[in-house]
């Protein structure tokens, strides 16, 4: 049996998926190390088996590393790649695009490639990050393909957009060579050597609208996260001479952003929203906003420059963009790193919920093993990782993460998660203030908290005066499914003696303008 016989029976009897997903790097090897034929021939039967989603997909990615037959000849693993491009299974579709990024242009790939990118969604922003990678070593051959796409009958306006965006990010033909430069002129005096400095450091969550106020909290997807960094920015700035910026980077207004551009020099804590086109996406549909997202990342980090450091914490769209836009500014990367979504998909596993028959559907709508990819790139890249306190925290690490904490110790930290006290001890002393307070004991009470007790008073006035005496159960989220809203609504309602012993408040979502996440909660 050769190596990647032996690789691709490694994937098939790991004992979880999770287990055969951190196997496709040795498939991959396997597939590189093998004659070209005998490995072409073991991967194209696994992925034709469909037997196994978790072997077809490894499968996909190994074609990806077989060696031509012949130095410097054709390839058939990667025209076979390029065949995949027709598959029925859209899985396998989306993965054959992903492992076309890592080889050289396949021309017989261009047209369905163009054709995906003006689809658009995440098979199309794999599309196109495959055609800006062959754009550089062959930019007129892309830059054909697409002129092609544009000139044919006239796609639609955002097939449209889509086209033209990935154009524009090709290598353009080189410049003319300069004129011989003039002699330089007699070098000025050296310029005293400016004062310290405290640090500035940059965080990104792209799917809120965050600023120092919270005044979003709640709505779509500005939940926790972005209360977390608007109370890290107050936290890092709050010793002074150590963190003297930090900019939070998120959704936002296009009218604000050139303003707050313009403040980005000054001490503080600031707070830049990008303008994404069109509607409001949530998280699990943004990513095809990566170009967008990473010109204006790199915009803002530019004109906030020098930035420190730049600290990343999701496997999304986002992070994506800004370790990119980091990498092309020289920026470290400091990765808070948490399970997700392995831990998910062990879990789905466990219960039964995911399989390996199943998985193939799963990834292709939520793209769980490239997020798994991601999360492992932005590790690798990263200066330095921050992972939260676990019960086997170092097997957790090696086996849900990739990270050998062994290995190398002093570029990992521990934190635990914490949680701030101070702000609800305020409310309380608030509230407790506006009830009646006691001599000489008196919190002041912001015109926020005084205007949401009353709106409370309101809103329990409108119940019938059998129930106002009830005590409230109270619940704090974003509507959004993952939170159980709609399933905490649905207990409550069917339980006689829960909903007889008290009533229901659900604080949380846009009810004037509802996203599709709160509009399926709500209805």
């Amino acid at each position: 049996m050769d190596a990647t016989s032996r690789a691709l029976a490694a994937v098939r009897s790991a004992p979880t998926i999770l287990a055969a997903i951190n196997r496709f790097p040795a498939l991959s090897a396997a597939a590189a190390a093998d004659h070209p034929r005998a490995a072409h021939a073991h991967l194209r039967d696994a992925i034709a088996r469909r037997d196994d989603d978790v072997v077809a997909i490894g499968a996909v990615h190994a074609l990806a590393s077989v060696r031509p037959p012949v130095e410097g000849g054709s390839n058939p693993a990667h025209a076979l790649l390029a065949d995949l491009l027709a598959d029925p299974a859209p899985h396998l579709r989306e993965h054959a695009v992903w492992a076309l990024d890592s080889v050289p242009p396949v021309p017989e790939a261009l047209p369905a490639l163009v054709a995906m990118v003006a689809e658009g969604r995440f098979t199309g922003t794999l599309a196109q990050r495959t055609l800006e990678t062959w754009g550089v070593t062959a930019p007129e051959l892309v830059r054909e393909a697409l002129d092609g796409a544009l000139a044919a009958d006239a796609p639609p306006t955002e097939a449209r957009e889509r086209l033209i965006e990935t154009r524009e990010l090709l290598a353009e033909p080189p410049a003319p060579a300069p004129e011989p430069a003039p002699a330089p002129e007699p070098a000025p005096a050296p310029e005293p050597a400016p004062a310290p400095r405290g640090l500035a450091v940059a965080q990104v969550f792209l799917h809120a609208d965050i600023d120092g106020s919270l005044r979003h909290a709640g709505q779509g997807d500005t939940g926790g996260v972005a209360t977390l960094l608007v109370h890290l920015a107050e936290a890092l700035t709050a010793t002074p001479g150590r963190v003297e910026r930090v900019l939070t980077i998120s959704r936002g207004d296009p009218d604000l952003m050139d303003a707050a551009l313009a403040m980005l020099g000054a001490p503080g804590r600031h707070y830049v929203g990008i303008p994404f086109p069109g509607r409001r996406r949530n998280a699990a549909d943004a990513w095809p906003l990566r170009v967008v997202a990473r010109r204006s990342i790199r915009r803002i980090l530019r004109a906030a420059a020098p930035v420190d450091v730049i600290h990343l914490r999701m496997a999304d769209v986002g992070s994506w963009a800004a370790a990119d836009a980091a990498r092309e500014l020289g920026i470290p990367i400091v990765l808070t790193l948490a399970p997700d979504p392995h831990a998910l998909l062990a879990a789905r596993e466990a219960e039964g919920s995911l399989t390996r028959h199943t998985l193939g559907a799963a990834d292709h709508s939520e793209h769980l093993i490239f997020r798994i990819q991601l999360l492992r790139d932005l590790a690798d890249r990263a200066d330095h990782v921050v992972l939260f306190p676990r019960p086997t925290l170092e097997r957790d690490a090696r086996e849900l993460l990739g990270i050998d904490l062994a290995t190398h110790p002093a570029r990992v930290t521990v934190v635990p998660e914490g949680i701030d006290l101070a702000p609800f001890d305020r409310a309380l002393a608030e509230v407790a203030a506006a009830a009646g307070p006691s001599p000489g004991t008196a919190a002041p009470v912001s015109p926020d908290t005084a205007a949401a007790l009353s709106e409370l008073d309101d809103l329990l006035a409108t119940l019938p005066p059998g129930r106002r005496h009830l005590p409230l159960a109270l619940s704090v989220g974003r509507l959004h499914r993952v939170k159980g809203m709609a399933t905490l609504v649905e207990a409550w309602a069917r339980h006689p003696e829960l909903c007889g012993r008290c009533n229901l408040l659900l604080v949380g979502g846009d009810l004037a303008d509802p996203n599709d996440d709160e509009a399926e909660q709500l209805h």
